[in-house]
């Protein structure tokens, strides 16, 4: 396995799951994964003494000249953290992945590789049953008349969900400019992206920064969200529909042979 390389200045030992949530690395580091470190004297990627660690115990120690690191901007806490990895030997989709994915669809990034990006909000294109429902994973609850129910979103995915509704509400009021293309603005694309991403996968902003997951034109973003609201089925299912229409319309053209009078007017 390729894994992520993290340096922390300060410390020698990151022991556990508990140790890197408070770091704020819960992410990175599931429970049942647990954390490898390795005591390190020497100076790291800052030039101060600290350690190394991750999920595996192969391979672990500061080489910068056969390293990648990128420094991840302090927080709230007192130790600078840093991400990286072997050169010959980066990580990608099948190193990254969570132990229970969501179901989703593949999508080639920056990096060449496909990240399967999970459907939050999925279109049914089944013949009478067409419409939006809710592809994430939800709970059943008692109504007041003792009936199962939907009770929505399971909590974990509630935040995914909302940004999947405020994408969806932001490219469908936006009106086509004059070469019928959308002109999108969407207030933190790239973090809501990274967001979709980090559902089916162990990392944050600072590791799609180090492997360079996202463009600086808004294409990978732009195509991530379009994936998490299913827009690739729903324009298919759109375009399909409106042929039938069309041909609906050719066909029911007067036939030859007596004089076509003047069809009344269709209104808009």
């Amino acid at each position: 396995m390729n894994q992520l390389l993290y340096f922390v200045d300060g410390l020698q030992r990151v022991g556990n799951w508990e140790h890197a949530r408070e770091l704020g690395l819960g992410y990175a580091f599931p429970e049942s994964l647990g954390v490898v470190s390795a005591d390190f004297s020497g100076a790291g990627p800052g030039g101060t003494q600290g350690c190394v660690f991750g999920v595996d115990s192969e391979r672990l120690g500061y080489y910068p000249d056969r390293q990648t690191w990128l420094k991840i901007p302090k927080g709230s806490g007192s130790h600078q953290l840093y991400v990286g990895f072997w050169k010959n030997a980066r990580p990608g989709p099948e190193d990254l992945r969570v132990e229970e994915p969501l179901r989703g669809r593949p999508v080639k990034l920056r990096d060449g590789n496909e990240w399967t990006i999970p459907i939050a909000r999925a279109w049914s294109d089944s013949e009478g049953n067409e419409g939006w429902y809710q592809a994430l994973p939800g709970i059943l609850t008692l109504s007041e008349t003792n009936e199962w129910v939907s009770g929505g979103v399971e909590q974990r995915y509630a935040g995914l969900w909302e940004i999947a509704c405020a994408y969806w509400n932001e490219i469908w009021q936006r009106t086509p400019d004059a070469k019928g293309e959308i002109r999108f603005d969407f207030h933190g694309a790239h973090d809501a992206a990274i967001a979709a991403l980090a559902a089916n996968y162990r990392i944050g902003r600072p590791e799609a920064g180090l492997l360079g997951l996202l463009d600086d034109k808004w294409y990978c973003a732009v195509k991530i969200l379009d994936t998490l609201v299913d827009r690739h089925t729903y324009l298919s299912w759109s375009k399909k529909n409106l042929a039938k229409i069309q041909q609906t319309l050719d066909g029911s053209s007067t036939s030859a042979g007596e004089q076509a009078t003047t069809p009344p007017t269709v209104p808009a």
